[in-house]
């Protein structure tokens, strides 16, 4: 698992403090690409914390109302910045969690502070993953018995993940909300099969889906496909592939 941290020391310019104002400090930042999770895969090595100057930062009042903003965090004046006595939010973002796909991680950080009259108010501030980071194996076994797979992520009728289209190890980034996965096969032989689970376990930002396919030969020789998402095991018959036409044999 990624565990990079961008940091600094915010340090950009400031401005006057007026009569009854307090000041906010944002005392440091970084950015935090590990995940919320006690399951480790080298496939997250690719989930890197993205650089302080990638993220705006913006500051908003008790009623949700805008009372400054700064496209590059490392804008913002490292004394201070001057607000009235209140209730506020600070809230740093880098890339939106609207968006879903491959390589499209958006790290966030929200802060509520207080402001009081000729104080300064410290605040440190930490970015972590707003999405749900989800990935893909194959056992070898799994490989061998069918050469074609894939998954296909998808909400609400909606395609959001091919892995078909990525190359092994790919990360798909997710808002942190129920999914379908679509798991396809083919054997050797051209015979297919699919099915499709709901995922609705362990759902929260920050976190790792992880999805295994293995094969499992059982007694007697019995075959069945085991998709593992996370810690919880899930079983398709091989009854259920669909008999396709077998290869014809030729004669040398």
């Amino acid at each position: 698992m990624a565990l990079l941290a961008a940091g600094f020391i915010l340090s950009g310019c400031s401005r006057d403090v007026q009569d009854g104002q307090g000041k906010l400090r944002i005392v440091s930042f970084s950015a935090d690409a590990g995940l919320n999770s006690t399951i480790v895969s080298r496939a997250l090595d690719g989930l890197v914390a993205p650089a302080a100057e990638e993220f705006s930062l913006s500051i908003s009042d008790g009623d949700g109302e805008p009372v400054g903003s700064w496209n590059d965090i490392t804008e913002y004046p490292g004394q201070g910045y001057p607000l009235d006595p209140g209730t506020y939010t600070a809230t740093a973002l880098c890339g939106d969690v609207e968006d879903e796909g491959f390589g499209l991680p958006a790290f966030g950080a929200t802060e509520p502070f207080t402001i009081m009259h000729d104080k300064t108010t410290q605040v440190p501030m930490i970015a972590k993953l707003l999405n749900m980071a989800v990935t893909v194996e194959y056992s070898e076994l799994f490989k061998g018995y069918f050469p074609t797979h894939n998954v296909i992520i998808t909400r609400e009728g909606t395609e959001l993940a091919d892995f078909s289209t990525q190359p092994a190890g790919s990360i798909a980034y997710i808002k942190p909300l129920a999914f379908k996965a679509a798991v396809s096969y083919t054997d050797q032989h051209g015979r297919t099969g699919s099915k499709t689970f709901d995922v609705t376990n362990n759902i929260a930002a920050c976190t790792h889906q992880r999805i295994i396919l293995d094969l499992n030969e059982g007694a007697g020789g019995s075959v069945s496909i085991t998709v593992t998402f996370n810690d919880e095991v899930e079983t398709i018959v091989l009854d259920d592939i669909e008999a396709g036409d077998e290869p014809e044999e030729t004669n040398p």
